[in-house]
């Protein structure tokens, strides 16, 4: 599991530098070096390298663990951790740019209004099913779409019914 931690630190560790989006905000490079920018981008890189770090010692505990289901269990929960925990880190970024471009009266793309927390992508006139994530690589899921909100459900069921698997049978 240990791969999936470092491939979530390479993907969103310049979350702020990446073409004229900061934290999935559309902003040119003059406002990236705003003061306030700035702070919040720095306050996320270091909050980002803490959990990062900490999140690559504590499986080493679960080594002393003497019973396989609650070993299972914590890598389970580990995993949970290292996947969502970088997303809340990014999320808050965004929403504090977002307020830091308001209250400045800087530029707002109409975009930048489908995407909440700079993660989700939710725009009901878009008919495309996948498109350009503003984080890391690759693509998103239109949330609006059908088939975005069918993905969504399922998943979460699939999650909620992870630690139900573990103790059947």
């Amino acid at each position: 599991c240990y791969p999936i931690l470092f491939i979530m630190y390479l993907m969103l560790k310049n979350a702020n530098d990446r073409q004229d989006w900061c934290f999935g905000i559309t902003l040119s490079s003059e406002y990236k070096i705003d003061s306030e920018i700035e702070e919040i981008a720095n306050e996320y890189k270091k909050r980002f390298k803490t959990m990062t770090i900490v999140m690559a010692i504590l499986p080493l505990g679960m080594c002393f663990i003497p019973h396989m289901s609650i070993l299972i269990s914590a890598w389970m929960i580990w995993l949970m951790v290292v996947c969502f925990l970088p997303m809340y880190y990014y999320a808050k970024a965004n929403s504090k740019v977002q307020a830091v471009r308001d209250k400045s009266g800087w530029n707002i793309v109409k975009e930048d209004t489908f995407w909440k927390y700079g993660i989700i992508y939710n725009n009901p006139a878009d008919k495309r099913m996948w498109v350009e994530h503003r984080m890391g690589t690759g693509t998103a899921v239109n949330m609006a779409n059908g088939f975005g909100k069918s993905m969504f459900w399922i998943s979460v069921v699939c999650i909620l019914a992870m630690p139900g698997k573990w103790t059947v049978g």
